[in-house]
């Protein structure tokens, strides 16, 4: 993949900052990007808000500060990539190891937007 490629999903992780995700996390900052998404420091929102719906309840209660990683927008795409990043997640979520990261959850937002928390 050429840098002209690569522009793109610079571009999309920029644009996501400050955006509230699946209406339960605002992201902050950007933690970092590679070849497969972004890792953004997130805010958990104590009542999740959902535009043209009115606040809801979140999910399980989750620490009030996440690392949140998106799959970059192209990928999302492909449904075999999706479902691989979903996969992968569902099976890190089942480890639970002082020197591991904890996996909250994985989903696809209401607009495709596939990440792990």
């Amino acid at each position: 993949m050429g840098l002209a490629e690569l522009r793109p999903r610079r571009e999309a992780v920029r644009e996501r900052l400050g955006r509230v995700l699946d209406g339960r996390f605002r992201l902050e900052a950007c933690l970092g990007a590679g070849g497969t998404g972004g890792v953004y420091r997130a805010r958990t929102l104590a009542v999740a808000v959902v535009e043209g719906e009115g606040p809801r309840l979140p999910a399980p209660p989750l620490p009030p500060v996440v690392a949140v990683k998106i799959l970059h927008p192209d990928l999302v795409a492909d449904a075999a990539r999706r479902e691989l990043f979903l996969k992968e997640a569902r099976i890190a979520a089942l480890v639970d190891h002082p020197g591991v990261v904890k996996v909250f959850d994985a989903r696809v937002a209401a607009d495709g937007t596939a990440y792990l928390i």
